[in-house]
């Protein structure tokens, strides 16, 4: 490991409590042009607390979006339902959903 790395806390990320994760996150100078972007609740802006998903393909049939919204939702819920501790990802999230 090297010394004063900003990036050593993310290997027991999963450990630490939500403010320390966000000073973590900021370190990493966050951009909203990304997968996913955490920007708004990294940062608190205000009146912005959102996460945005932003790997979902395009499709012209509103039914493939509103299905691919539900998984993602699931997954949230999984992960808020585990309380911040560390557990089994599922190998299938069929179950989860």
């Amino acid at each position: 490991m090297i010394e004063n790395d900003p990036i050593a806390p993310l290997f027991r990320f999963v450990e630490l409590d939500w403010d320390a994760a966000r000073g973590v996150l900021r370190e990493v100078k966050l951009s909203k042009f990304c997968d996913f972007n955490l920007r708004n609740l990294v940062y608190n802006i205000l009146g912005k607390h959102t996460f945005e998903v932003r790997i979902l393909p395009v499709w012209l049939e509103a039914e493939k979006t509103i299905e691919v919204a539900l998984l993602f939702t699931s997954i949230l819920n999984w992960a808020k339902g585990c309380g911040g501790n560390s557990i089994q990802i599922p190998d299938d999230f069929r179950d989860v959903v």
